[in-house]
């Protein structure tokens, strides 16, 4: 483990030691290291669903690269209203499930 050092203006600061008397926390790192690595996987996510929508990785490639199943990228790509049609694909699948 490597260590890191931050300097947190007074609002960041004092948000965080509100949380951390909220949730009676002691352990200030190990809660801020929990923030960090949470609020990383949010960005990596963010990352891949905008190379789904643009056409760059698929969606099972963005999911085995953040550790993620199809079924949980389904829904990240649901949260952020991402298609993986576009209306000339899905008046094709529509038209096939139809015949």
């Amino acid at each position: 483990m490597s260590i890191l050092s931050v300097r947190l203006d007074k609002e960041i600061e004092d948000k965080l030691n509100l949380l951390l008397k909220i949730r009676k926390i002691q352990d200030k790192s190990a809660f801020i290291r929990g923030l960090l690595s949470k609020s990383l996987q949010e960005e990596l996510i963010e990352h891949y669903c905008d190379q789904i929508k643009i056409g760059k990785i698929s969606l099972w490639k963005a999911g085995e690269l953040l550790g993620l199943n199809l079924r949980e990228m389904m829904i990240e790509i649901g949260k952020r209203k991402i298609s993986l049609f576009d209306k000339k694909s899905l008046r094709l699948e529509l038209e096939f499930a139809i015949i």
